[in-house]
This record gives structure tokens, sequence and C-alpha cells, in this order.
């Protein structure tokens, strides 16, 4: 189910990445667009304008219609049906562009009737310190349904408009590479999230592998203990009850990842019944007392008669067992553990506190991650697979039960759960 979502965002995302990069790209091309035209309109204004000054100069008359064309998108040929004297047409042109605000070179010619061709006029640079970025065409194309008239081409026409959008397309530009980072990171992210499945799969069928072999060892490490031989030799029943306290960790370890892998599937069922956390902190702190020497040092205090509560007694049990083998593995030498259970008017409250070696406050936010275990350098005297707080912080969320951490680094660590009445 989370696969499916995750696909379902990673096509809307990649549908919206597509709608964005359309609709910049059609913003930019508009842009341009209207930039054309007003590049036109502006150019078409200036030529009229000093055609009309030609005609004026030259005491004609302009034509009744075709007086401008443009040939290209930067070239523009000027009907004036007179002769044309090139230094006043340039002084003109000069000073209509002024008018209008047209700052880019442009280029003139003027057609020849008896050579049928246009006489170059001139390269007229507006700002004579700046580099020309187009070069002299010199050779402009004539126009044979016109007699007397001249060109004008915009060399930099288009270079002009691009620096106009200049803050638009860095915009652009910016924007598609931001869309292409977050199409890698889509991607990778897939990718991730294919590897980690397949992880799971693994380390789940693996698992799944585990328990005939540990179901065997179990079955034969108990004929082994009961065989009278063995138990008469103190060499075997150590090896044999090595093999069989080992074969019970290895089961314990198989069976967290198990269930952590039903909770994070959300194929776990619990189990709910009424169940006594009196009998069950007693089971689990004889439990631990029977695998521990120093079992002197742990005490048990029950302050309410209000012990039944509703669960699943199985991870109930599984949980209190987690939180004793932590506060046991993490104590200091010769301190207690404690465990209490109390009530409040809304809750029952079952305590266990250690005075072990405590965490510190920037790991304390992470200590219920899957796999995170306080680093300690090099130091690897605990062992564990960073499950065990996992798996306790799932169960008591999955019961909607409550569950704090405090500690203080080398003084105290004390679990807290709130169980509501």
């Amino acid at each position: 189910m989370k696969h499916q979502i995750l696909y379902w965002i990673a096509g809307l995302a990649t549908i919206s990445i597509i709608a964005v990069v359309a609709m910049q790209a059609y913003w930019v091309k508009q842009t341009l667009d209207v930039k054309e035209r007003e590049f036109h309109q502006t150019a078409s204004i200036a030529l009229m304008n000093v055609a009309q000054a030609m005609a004026t100069y030259n005491r004609s008359t302009l034509p009744v219609n075709d007086i401008l064309k443009q040939i290209s998108s930067n070239y523009y040929v000027v009907n004036l049906n007179d002769v044309i004297d090139a230094n006043v047409l340039e002084h003109y042109l000069q000073r209509e562009f002024n008018k209008v605000a047209l700052n880019t070179d442009f280029e003139y010619g003027i057609y020849d009737c008896n050579s049928d061709k246009m006489l170059y006029g001139n390269y007229c640079e507006v700002n004579e310190t700046s580099e020309t970025i187009a070069k002299p065409s010199s050779d402009l194309p004539a126009y044979d349904k016109f007699i007397y008239y001249f060109g004008v081409k915009f060399p930099e026409k288009n270079f002009m408009i691009l620096s106009e959008l200049k803050n638009s397309i860095i915009f652009s530009i910016i924007t598609l590479i931001a869309i292409l980072s977050l199409i890698y990171v889509l991607f990778a992210l897939l990718k991730q999230q294919r590897l980690s499945a397949m992880q799971k799969d693994f380390i789940n069928n693996m698992t799944h592998e585990f328990k005939t072999p540990i179901s065997s060892i179990n079955i034969a490490s108990d004929a082994f203990l009961k065989d009278k031989d063995v138990q008469q030799d103190q060499r075997l029943l150590k090896y044999a009850t090595i093999i069989k306290t080992q074969n019970a960790k290895l089961n314990n370890h198989v069976e967290k990842i198990l269930n952590i892998a039903k909770l994070e599937k959300d194929h776990l069922v619990l189990e709910s019944a009424q169940i006594d956390l009196n009998e069950i902190i007693k089971e689990e702190v004889s439990n631990l007392k029977l695998r521990f020497k120093d079992h002197d040092h742990i005490g048990v205090t029950i302050n309410t008669n209000n012990t039944l509560v509703i669960g699943d007694e199985l991870h109930i049990s599984n949980c209190v067992k987690n939180l004793l083998d932590n506060a046991y593995k993490y104590k200091k030498q010769d301190a207690k553990i404690q465990l209490s259970l109390d009530e409040t008017n809304k809750n029952i409250i079952l305590r266990i506190h250690d005075e072990g070696i405590g965490i510190n406050a920037e790991h304390l936010t992470k200590i219920r991650d899957k796999f995170y275990r306080v680093p300690k350098g090099n130091v690897h005297n605990v062992k564990g697979f960073g499950l065990g707080l996992f798996y306790v912080d799932k169960m008591i969320k999955q019961h909607g039960w409550k569950m704090d951490i405090d500690s203080e680094e080398g003084v105290f660590t004390e679990i807290k759960i709130k169980i509501p009445k």
C-alpha cells in the first residue's frame, strides 16, 4: 500500500513537473512574441516618420499604399517614390530612432534603379564604445515591387530582445535546473524504495528460513539435556546448556525481526484480552533473575490493586522483557533496577528505572528509531541490533498507550508507560 502511494505521488509529481516546464516554455514564448510585436510596432512608427520627413524634405508626396514592407524579422524597406539623399536619410533615421528609444545598431541601403541593386549606405552604432555583436551585412537584398526606396536592417535585433528578457531567461534556467534536480531526487527516491523493499523481503525470507533449523536445534538440545549420560558429565551438560541458551537468544532475535516486519506491513493483528500486568512483571523479573547472577539488584513495587489492562499478552510480555534487558545491560555494576506500577485518575503507569550509563540528550530523540544505537566509539561491549526499543515503541503505539523516556547521561534512565484506564 505504501509503495502504491509513493508511485502515485511520483506520478503526480511527474505530471506537475511536465506542466510547470510546459507553462514556463509557453510563458517565455509568449513574452518573446510580445517583444517581437513591440519591436515591429516601434520600428514601423519610426520608419513611417522617416518617410514623412524625407517626403517633406523632398517636397514630394508619399504613395497612398505600400509605403512600408517588412521583408524579414529584422529587415524593412520603405517606398518614397522619389530620389533619396543618403546623408539626409541617415540623419532622419538616427533622429526618429532616438525619439522612439529604438536603441539598437542598424544599417541601411538605397535602391539604385539603374543598376537594379541596393547601394550600401552605412552601419550606424547606437553606442560606439560597445562591441558590435553582429557583423555588417554590406549586401542588403533588393525588393522588386518598389522603384524609389531604402532598406533598413537591424542586425542586433534578436540580441536586444534577448537582453531585455535576461531576467526572465535566467529565472527560467534556474527553474529548469530546480526541476531537473527534483526529477533526479524523485528517481533516486524510487530506486532507494525498490532497494529497501528488496532488502526487507530478503531479511524477512531469511528469518523465516531460520525458524526451521532453530526449532530443530531446540528439540535436539532438549533431548540432549534430558539424556542421563549428559546430565552426569558436567562438561557435556555445560555445552548443551550453552546450545539451548544461545538458540533461545537467536530465536528471540528472529521473532523480533518478524514482528517488526509485520508491524511495518500493517499485518500484525493484536489478540486483545484482559491481562494482569502484575503477573507479567513477576514472570519477566523471574526470567531475568534466572539468566543473570546479580538478581538481588532488581526491585518491584506495586502501588495499586488495579493491575488488569486490555492488551496482547504476548507482545506486552515481550515489551517488558526488552525493557528489563536494556535496563540490565546498561546499568552500572551493583546499581539497582526498579520496576513500579502506579495509578492516577486517568492512567495506570508502569515505570522501569535503572541507575545506568544514561543517554545523552542529543541521542534521546533518536533511540526509538529502527537500528539506532547510541554510539560508543569502537567499544561494542553491549550486543544488539537496535531493534528492541523500536519494537517496544511500535507496540505501545499499536495498543494506543504512551511511552516517555527520561535520562541523564551517567546517572539514570527511566521509561514510563502510560496505560489509559
